[in-house]
């Protein structure tokens, strides 16, 4: 296949952060002009890494979580997109599942899994293993722990896919990780004059939880975040002010 050697460099230890779009740009890169039609693999793995995460509060489209990266309207109303879920077939599915098993880093993980366990039920008319899932919201939170990710803002939205996930599965102690997992990482990233980078624990962990979050305690935990973001923004704020003064 002709992206295994730069797949395999991305494995060498240490680890380095990774942006999907750059994994793509790498392989891209390796298809030699008038190449020819690729294989179902190469297809497969050229599309992993092309289709887009929706950013936090923006709309999906399909029934999907991930998104085409272009979506081109013809005159005559057909829609043109790529990738497509349209190019997302068992076999696909079954190669995702291979590479699954073989990558190390939790970037490519969480990239491979998250596909399969969107698109299973479309390509196959099955609904994903548990397992699957499960190793979804591990890579996610995996790479928030070991900071494998460039963009700050990119890792709320990948650690707010994790519990989006572990809610949908019903999973407790999921659901407990990615919540100590938002936490923390909003003390390691937040900065109190960019918006966005501070303050979304709270929107991560109120907006629409109703279902595992009863009133009582949701109006518990809301005293508790309130807390904790006074807290957060008094400490920032006495770390630049003691950093301006020294």
């Amino acid at each position: 296949m002709l992206f295994k050697d730069t797949l395999s460099s991305l494995e060498q230890l240490p680890l380095k952060p990774l942006l999907e779009n750059e994994i793509y740009n790498l392989i891209q890169k390796q298809i030699p002009e008038g190449y020819g039609e690729l294989s179902t693999e190469e297809m497969a793995e050229l599309i992993a890494f092309r289709f887009l995460e929706p950013g936090r509060n923006k709309n999906r489209k399909r029934g999907f979580y991930f998104q085409p990266l272009s979506i081109i309207k013809n005159e005559d109303d057909t829609v043109n997109e790529f990738p497509s879920v349209s190019m997302v077939t068992s076999n696909t599915i079954t190669y995702w599942l291979a590479r699954l098993e073989q990558t190390n880093h939790p970037v490519l993980v969480a990239r491979y899994a998250g596909l399969i366990y969107d698109m299973s039920l479309h390509a196959t008319g099955s609904k994903p293993l548990f397992s699957i899932g499960k190793k979804y919201i591990e890579a996610l939170l995996g790479l928030i722990e070991q900071k494998l990710y460039k963009v700050p803002v990119y890792a709320i939205g990948k650690i707010g896919r994790a519990l989006e996930v572990a809610l949908s599965l019903n999973n407790t102690d999921l659901i407990e990780k990615c919540k100590v997992a938002i936490f923390n990482l909003e003390h390691e990233i937040a900065v109190s004059d960019k918006p966005g980078l501070w303050g979304f624990t709270f929107d991560l962990l109120m907006d629409g939880k109703e279902s595992w979050c009863r009133k009582p305690k949701k109006l518990q935990l809301l005293k508790t975040l309130k807390n904790v973001s006074k807290i957060c923004c008094w400490w920032i704020h006495g770390v630049q002010n003691a950093r301006q003064n020294a």
